[in-house]
Parts: C-alpha cells; structure tokens; sequence
C-alpha cells in the first residue's frame, strides 16, 4: 500500500508546530485507510467501495475544522460532476490508495499534481474532518488533497471560497459582491479578484483572496441595481457560488459559508426565491424563517411546494429563503466562472437537489 511520506501520518501534517488555525482543528488518534473507514462507519448499505458514484452536494459534510468555504465550494462545484471527476487523475478505487489530484496553482500559473494516499484521520473511530455520506471517496480525497496543496489541515482552517473555485477551475477572474447594508455606496458592490494583490498576501494563504472596485477593473460598472437577476444569471451562465451571513438569525450560522444551488423567479406571484446548503449537513443549522423547509408558506402555495419539490424535514443542510431575506441577512457573495462543465439534466430543475429549481425571472425583476 502507498504511504505518503511528504504528507504522513503525524501531526504536522494536521498543524505545524507554531501554525496558526483560523477557526481551530482537531487532531486525531489515528489513521485509517478510507476504503476501511467507510466499511467500519456502515457507509456502504451492500455496495461496494467507489470513488465516484453519483456526485451531488449532499455527498458532503463538514467535520471538525473551520472549512466551510472549502466544502460549500465543493457542493458548489458539485453541480458540474464532470468538474470534479477532472480533478482526479483516476475515476476508480486506486487498491493501493494512491491518488493524484490536479490543482491549480495560481502563483504559477499551472496546474499542480497532488498526491496522496488514502490514510484519513480519524477521531473515536470516526472521520476527524468532512464525513462521507455514502460509499463514495472522493470528498475525504479531495480535502485531503488540498490540505496537502496549502501545508496542512490547519491551513485549510478558515479561507475564503473563491480560492477553492480558483484552485478547481483555473480561472482567476473571480467576482465578489457586498450588500447595501455594508457597500460604500450603499447599493450592492461588484468587486472583481486582483491576483496581484492576492499574491502580496500568499499564493497559498486560503483567506487572503483580494477584491476590489473601481474604474479600472471590468467595465468600470460596480454598482448593481438588480442583485436577484445577477444571481440568476450566474446560475444560468455555469458559474459557481457561494455566501457567506452577517447575521445568526433564524437558524443561519453567521461568518459561515454556504453554496448556493439554484433559483426561482415568479413575477405574476412575486415569488423570487434562493436556494443554499449549509456543509455542516447533519446539524438542522438550515433557514427557519419564511420558505424554509418548515414554513407554513408552502402550505399556503401548494402548487409551487410541489413543482420545486420542497417536501421540507430533511436535515440536509439544503434551504430556499427569499430574495428580501437573503438580502437582509447576506455578507458577501462569491461568483466564480467555470469553463467547459454543464449541470447533468434537463429543464429547470437543478442536478444538486431534487427540490431545487430555476426559472427565468423578467429583466427587471426584484
């Protein structure tokens, strides 16, 4: 069996002596091999072992340490199960446990081969990290890989999750955007990725991404009168996304990062909803205000509960919220473009969530 020896099994592999975690890490009292791991946790209900089976958003779960950004990225980029079957070099069971997985080192400007093998810590027999939620590998793989990527799980504690879609895809030409309540100019604030400025910061500091605004970045356009169509047009065009809350409100975990997974514009009803999943899955930590999974609005909209499949009582992580909510309780929104990656399916409904659904608001919809 492969052993990795630049990224072994000891404790600096999860935090250097003097390293600093952002938001706290766990170390384990053992390693484990994943295929062993998955088969001791009941994971695997008569099948066998996969690497990739079918790749949703709910594959993920976050564990014991602050990379939410890291995991609601990769429920983002989820959506485009091609995306994350291209990051690894092979598409099955590796019986050695030896995996490579290609990412994108921006610094350089090339994409870089990380290696692992499949020892995954663990804590009282369970994953210390992000928990598999099936009998699928490729999410401990992948966040093993990229704490190896930037030095150690530590490092991966607390970041921003443009730095993961950058990593993913390649593409450096990221957007942020700031609401109203915190904007300069008090209307919504398109900010564009400076890579320069990043680089002052670290090519491997996972939270120090640097966005700015003014004349000489895009169009010189930077604020933005309708937000909801921005979010629907991201969506559509095959970007990724993410937010982050300002406010612990109503079942949301603020300073925490969500994915965001899909939209729905209804003028006639003025209906204008968001979707977005909590890594933290298995915590209930979802939205218990207006359309949230527990809301008697559905109830009041029989129709659309059943269009968007919004059986609610699942404790997924998975939401709709309002746009005026979101709006309301948002910090920070990150679009990330991604090339050559289309969502499986058909139609209006989302590959991430059965509930999840889209449709075309008019121009000049809230």
């Amino acid at each position: 069996m492969f052993t990795d020896e630049e990224f072994p099994a000891e404790p600096n592999s999860i935090q250097k002596p003097g390293e600093e975690a952002r938001c706290g890490v766990v170390q384990p009292d053992d390693w484990v091999r994943a295929p062993e791991l998955l088969e001791s946790l009941d994971l695997l209900n008569g099948e066998d072992v996969m690497l990739f089976n079918e790749i949703i958003p709910n594959d993920i779960a976050q564990g014991n340490t602050g990379d939410c950004w890291l995991l609601a990225a990769i429920a983002a980029y989820a959506e485009y199960p091609n995306g994350i079957q291209k990051l690894f070099e092979s598409q099955t069971v590796a019986e050695d446990g030896q995996y490579t997985v290609k990412l994108f080192n921006f610094e350089s400007d090339e994409w870089e081969d990380v290696t692992v093998d499949d020892l995954i810590p663990t804590t009282g027999g369970k994953p210390t990290f992000t928990t598999p939620q099936g009998n699928e590998l490729w999410v401990i793989i992948l966040e093993k890989a990229f704490a190896k990527f930037v030095g150690s799980y530590a490092a991966i504690s607390g970041g921003n999750p443009g730095y993961a879609f950058m990593a993913f895809s390649g593409i450096t030409d990221g957007l942020s955007y700031m609401p109203p309540s915190s904007s300069p100019t008090g209307a919504w604030l398109r900010l564009h990725h400076d890579p320069d400025a990043t680089l002052q910061i670290g090519a491997k500091d996972c939270m120090g991404l640097q966005f700015m605004y003014g004349p000489q970045y895009g169009d010189g356009v930077y604020d933005v009168e309708n937000m909801f169509q921005v979010m629907f047009e991201a969506y559509s065009n095959n970007y990724v996304a993410a937010v982050s809350w300002n406010n612990a409100n109503n079942g949301l975990v603020a300073k925490h990062v969500y994915s965001f997974l899909g939209i729905y514009g209804d003028p006639e009803n003025e209906h204008y909803l968001l979707a977005f999943r909590n890594p933290y899955a298995w915590n209930s930590d979802e939205w218990t205000g207006a359309w949230g999974d527990n809301s008697d609005i559905w109830e009041e909209n029989p129709d659309l509960k059943e269009k968007l499949n919004a059986d609610g009582g699942a404790a997924d992580g998975c939401f709709w919220m309002s746009y005026e909510d979101f709006e309301t309780n948002v910090e920070a929104v990150y679009l990330w473009p991604v090339e050559g990656l289309k969502r499986p399916g058909e139609g209006a409904m989302s590959s991430a969530k059965k509930f999840l659904g889209i449709e075309k608001p008019p121009i000049g919809a809230h």
